[in-house]
């Protein structure tokens, strides 16, 4: 079933996220929980850097809160005494992203602008057509790298190889369904995005019949809304690259755990809820052999119609004090 395809370079930057409550409150199993404004599957992880999904925020919210633009700005935690207290309009961010969205609330374009110190190194900008799938795949009908530099930067202040940036957007285009699979292939590296929505199909040997992965394949339990497990497969049973989705019992749509596995760690983000049923923030914790080594702990604040206006990423260190390090502010354009 392997076709071939052209070759794209897609250029982006990685955002990576924190964290979450750990102790979590016995009386949440008789909590009510409201629609998340924010995808947490896929918004504030590496996912999210995947633009051929843009579900990063609740359509149907955006819709009724008639909301035409987010900008996103993304600011280092050393350029604050407290993440409480903070002189915006004299702090340039390190990174402004920019989503716009049609009266239906669905994503229509993202712009992504980079800085180093004071000035713009990098934008880019994804254009979606107005045709997605069910499930949120939408086709980018235009990208557009605008570097604003001939020399990039990292943080001490010398130059590196445009090959050694971290800019990690990825594409997919969508192929004909196989075997009742979803079927999306990288447009970078060929490889395959499998999404096997009947659970009577995911034993491994199944798998391997119908679809015959490779071991750079990606192989996803559940669909692309409500993923179960996500990993890689090698001699139909060999699995890496490992990360399971868990869903509290009583409302399997809100989002409990996700546990990532990548010998020799692991790395889990627990989430916590508000007595509203808002996801108020996460923790992160990294383990090898069950021993603890580290987490980091991220707090999402919320307006009055309960849309997050502030993310703040703090790490803990071995003395269980917090330091910033990452701010992250929304702002709303209405209709």
């Amino acid at each position: 079933m392997r076709k071939s395809i052209y070759f794209i370079v897609i250029i982006g930057t990685v955002i990576f996220a924190c964290n979450s409550n750990e102790n979590r409150s016995k009386s949440s199993k008789n909590k009510s929980y409201v629609p998340s404004f924010i995808n947490l599957s896929k918004l504030l992880t590496d996912e999210e850097n995947d633009i051929s999904f843009p579900t990063w925020f609740n359509d149907s919210i955006i819709k009724a809160h008639r909301i035409q633009k987010i900008t996103r700005k993304s600011f280092n935690g050393n350029s604050f005494d407290d993440g409480e207290k903070t002189n915006m309009s004299s702090t340039v961010p390190r990174e402004i992203r920019e989503y716009y969205f049609d009266e239906n609330g669905f994503l229509i374009q993202m712009n992504v602008h980079n800085y180093y110190d004071d000035r713009e190194i990098g934008s880019i900008l994804f254009a979606y057509t107005s045709l997605r799938d069910r499930y949120g795949y939408a086709q980018v009908k235009k990208n557009i790298f605008v570097s604003k530099t001939d020399r990039p930067f990292v943080d001490d202040n010398e130059p590196i190889d445009p090959e050694e940036r971290q800019l990690d957007f990825k594409m997919h285009v969508k192929r004909n369904n196989y075997n009742k699979c979803l079927v999306y292939q990288d447009m970078e590296t060929g490889d395959y995005l499998f999404y096997i929505t009947k659970q009577k199909c995911w034993g491994p040997l199944t798998i391997d019949t119908l679809l015959e992965p490779n071991p750079k394949d990606h192989l996803v339990l559940g669909n692309p809304v409500r993923p179960v497990k996500k990993y890689r497969v090698s001699n139909k049973i060999n699995e890496s690259d490992i990360t399971i989705f868990s869903y509290l019992e009583k409302h399997p749509n809100t989002l409990d755990y996700w546990l990532k596995k990548e010998y020799p760690l692991d790395h889990k983000r627990n989430f916590s809820y508000s007595q509203k049923g808002l996801c108020n923030g996460y923790v992160d914790s990294t383990f090898t052999d069950d021993l603890y080594i580290t987490r980091s702990k991220t707090e999402i604040q919320y307006n009055k119609k309960d849309e997050p206006i502030r993310i703040l990423h703090r790490k803990e260190n071995s003395e269980n004090k917090t330091k910033l390090i990452t701010l992250e502010i929304f702002e709303y354009q209405k209709r």
